[in-house]
């Protein structure tokens, strides 16, 4: 039995955003974070899972199935639930360049983000 400890910490006032604008959790799939790691060798599942750094991970969804939750039109929002929360969901992460990095030494993979851009849009599927 795997036990997991989770400690929760609150800013009223920002939050702890990557995102300035948007503040509130980034969620992202199991396999999203599978499939990234798949496109970078020497990238593991859990560095890639460190390098995206989410505040929700969602088990039993396809890759990139965090893509529904929000609308193609800013002004609007995708309402959904995780368990008895309600969340909002209103734009992709704004990705930094934490991603492109080892999270232990800071090294940056070459063309992380240009491998990132090419293997996504191979894989984007039809309904984004």
């Amino acid at each position: 039995m795997n036990i997991l400890v989770c400690q929760l910490q609150q800013n009223s006032l920002k939050g702890f955003p990557d995102d300035t604008e948007a503040f509130g959790p980034t969620v992202i799939s199991t396999e999203t974070i599978a499939q990234a790691a798949s496109w970078f060798p020497g990238v593991s599942v859990s560095e890639m899972r460190s390098r995206l750094r989410a505040n929700l991970e969602i088990e039993g969804v396809p890759a990139f199935w965090e893509d529904r939750l929000f609308a193609s039109d800013s002004n609007a929002s995708i309402w959904f639930r995780i368990g008895d929360v309600s969340i909002e969901g209103v734009n992709p992460c704004q990705r930094c360049v934490v991603p492109t990095r080892n999270s232990m030494t800071g090294e940056a993979y070459p063309d992380f983000q240009k491998i990132f851009a090419a293997k996504r849009k191979e894989t984007l599927p039809g309904w984004v």
